[in-house]
């Protein structure tokens, strides 16, 4: 979620619950979490998604509105499965 406080923390928990008002509980896996993952899949869906999954992709550093992009650290073990919706604005 954009602006979650959890961005940019490197140590700490792998996983935090959180609830965000008015969209409910969330599980949320933290930077820590991702550097103990020895690969990382993400299934991106629909045109609604594809200005998204440009800024994570291919859009200045700013994680705390893009928190995708804190995938970019991880690039060498993340496999993006996009389909053509989704994936039309890159």
């Amino acid at each position: 979620m954009p602006k979650c406080p959890l961005i940019g923390r490197q140590t700490g928990p792998r996983f935090v619950a959180t609830e965000w008002p008015g969209r409910g509980w969330r599980l949320t896996i933290t930077e820590a979490g991702l550097a103990q993952c020895g690969a990382i899949v993400v299934l991106v869906g629909g045109a609604g998604k594809a200005v998204a999954l440009r800024e994570i992709t291919c859009g200045a550093f700013e994680p705390q509105l893009h928190p995708g992009q804190v995938l970019r650290a991880h690039a060498s073990k993340v496999t993006w499965l996009a389909d053509r919706e989704a994936a039309a604005g890159l």
